[in-house]
């Protein structure tokens, strides 16, 4: 390739082609950040597959075909918020007469560049790794929201993402502004005319004092799709943030979140639930970084899964050394429908301070063969008594999500349940 060499990675050839120049109507410092980028995607690594949060996932997998092509093609390209990726919930003007901002990314920078200076790249930077250094150099489509202070929005603001191309790289940037209140469903949708695809996601959120955010992460996409979803969420003192995940669509799905807890009193809840079948893999790591005292964040995560699907979850809880007086629980249950399908869980703990609370659990195991014969014996079918087990397995993790949010959980739960 013209301006290129070819590099060795692995299992990998990466062909290395210098940045575009800057554009007419682009800012330096983004520009800075989305070259630093491309630099660091092509003279990095794969990530090693001894360490952990790779050890069950190829992440050759990630690899897209032609990111210079990408690089090409994306830079020029227009964003609407209505079409090429995006649909929004119709607020109709309550968002605008409240001052709420909801654009594209590329419209917004241009509209607000020293806001979104101050927040983009901050969570997750050019270099934070190999797949998050491409989203950051070659991301088409983007999206802005913005919550002013004192600022309640009664209906959840819906975003859902379509995705449309071989590689659709996708950014976000969230920021809620101080005793705001708000609830975004990220719903990451098929639409069953694109066979293939990959999307490559990075979302930064930043919530102030006394903030109260609501969060989901849907996915619902084709069963042939692959999804690198990486979230970084930083909430200061007094936050209320409660995010769900939720898995119930693509072939491949590598979820990589966390939520870092920077000043007292922050509180943090996430909830999981992954549904996987035939040979599809969810593989999900979560983060917990607790860098102030007093500060609680729980997780719960459940999994089933059916024929010959897999699933990988690492679950990690930091508390640093002047961070006393903190909980942390954490709890990962997978329940296996058949022999053929195969969960790992690898939760970790990182405790610098003794003065915390903190638990975690984690187990594997198939549906209780006594369960199935009672329940048969109470006039249910074979198959009415393993979504009735399911459905209890999910039960309770269900009861700790956000009430907002629980028709849609159990609408996809059950649209699920229905094909056994």
């Amino acid at each position: 390739m013209a301006n290129g060499a070819v590099i060795n990675k692995g299992k990998s050839e990466i062909a290395r082609m210098k940045f575009r120049p800057i554009l007419k109507s682009e800012s330096e410092w983004l520009y800075r950040l989305r070259k630093a980028g491309w630099d660091y995607y092509h003279s990095s690594p794969l990530p090693d597959r001894s360490d952990h949060l790779w050890r069950y996932t190829d992440p050759n997998l990630f690899l897209p075909g032609s990111p210079e092509k990408i690089l090409e093609s994306s830079h020029g390209k227009s964003e609407q918020l209505s079409s090429g990726g995006f649909l929004i919930s119709d607020h109709g003007s309550e968002l605008e007469d409240k001052g709420v901002i909801l654009e594209n990314l590329k419209t917004a920078i241009s509209n607000h560049g020293e806001l979104i200076r101050n927040y983009f790249g901050k969570a997750i930077n050019s270099d934070f790794g190999k797949f998050e250094s491409l989203n950051m150099a070659i991301w088409d489509i983007g999206l802005f929201l913005y919550i002013p202070e004192n600022t309640i929005i009664n209906e959840p603001i819906h975003i859902r993402y379509i995705p449309t191309s071989e590689l659709g790289a996708r950014r976000m940037l969230l920021i809620i502004g101080g005793g705001s209140e708000v609830t975004i469903i990220d719903d990451y949708a098929a639409n069953g005319k694109f066979i293939g695809l990959m999307t490559n996601n990075a979302t930064e959120i930043f919530a102030a004092k006394n903030s109260k955010v609501k969060y989901l992460s849907l996915n619902r996409l084709e069963e042939d799709h692959t999804l690198y979803l990486t979230d970084r969420v930083i909430i200061e003192s007094d936050v209320s943030f409660e995010s769900v995940y939720a898995g119930f669509g693509g072939r491949i799905s590598k979820v990589n979140t966390g939520v870092i807890l920077d000043g007292k009193g922050a509180n943090s809840r996430i909830t999981g639930f992954v549904y996987s079948d035939m040979e599809r893999k969810a593989d999900y790591h979560t983060r917990h970084h607790h860098k102030s005292g007093d500060t609680y964040s729980d997780l719960d995560f459940k999994v089933v899964l059916k024929d010959k699907a897999r699933s990988a979850y690492t679950g990690l809880i930091r508390i640093e050394k002047d961070a006393a007086n903190c909980e942390a629980y954490q709890e990962n249950r997978n329940l296996l429908l058949n022999e053929g399908a195969n969960a790992e869980s690898i939760p970790e703990l990182e405790i610098l301070t003794d003065q915390v609370r903190c638990s975690h659990g984690a187990t594997v195991g198939p549906i209780d063969p006594e369960m199935i014969f009672f329940l048969k014996s109470r006039g249910f079918s074979e198959s009415e008594a393993i979504r009735l087990i399911i459905e209890g397995f999910f039960e309770s993790t269900l009861a700790k999500s956000p009430e907002i949010l629980k028709d849609i959980l159990a609408n996809e739960i059950g649209g699920k349940l229905g094909g056994i």
